[in-house]
């Protein structure tokens, strides 16, 4: 998959499915990831094998730009999300929507800005990457028309699937 690094160590995904044309118009910005473990991770370290909280610091271990928190929870993943929002709230002021999804194993939320024909989000939702493994917190930057309102949370979780 093309992405570019920030200078931050963040990854700038383009997001094509869903696009126009499936043409690169969109793209994201994944800052936070969460993963609860279950008991299989808890078998495999038994057994002396990584599991997945592991894997995801070992992956961002040598990046500075990344901070893992082995023991976060849930609670650390919104307040990641929420000081996103904040910051961009700083610059573009109020979001003009920000939506919470009760569907699913556990919410997620997104707040969203209108820049003329084009969008910005900072949402939460599943991380095709991983294969669905990880939920992620990023920002979304993409067209979005004028007159068309913003989408539910489950439909704009949809759309970020990458």
């Amino acid at each position: 998959m093309s992405s570019h690094a920030t200078n931050t160590g963040h990854y700038v995904r383009p997001e094509w499915f869903g696009g126009p044309d499936d043409a690169d118009t969109e793209c994201l910005i994944p800052f936070c990831y969460y993963y609860e473990p279950d008991d299989f991770d808890a078998e495999l370290q038994a057994d002396g094998l990584s599991g997945n909280v592991d894997w995801l610091a070992e992956y961002h271990c040598e990046d500075p730009a990344w901070v893992f928190h082995r023991d976060a929870g849930r609670s650390v993943f919104d307040d990641r999300w929420r000081a996103a929002v904040d910051a961009f709230g700083e610059r573009l002021g109020e979001p003009e929507t920000v939506v919470r999804d009760e569907k699913g194993d556990h919410p997620w939320n997104y707040a969203a800005w209108r820049c003329g024909g084009n969008a910005v989000v900072v949402g939460q939702c599943a991380d095709n990457g991983s294969y669905m493994t990880f939920e992620q917190a990023l920002i979304w930057v993409g067209p979005h028309p004028v007159d068309e309102p913003f989408p539910t949370g489950e439909q704009f979780a949809l759309r970020l699937e990458c």
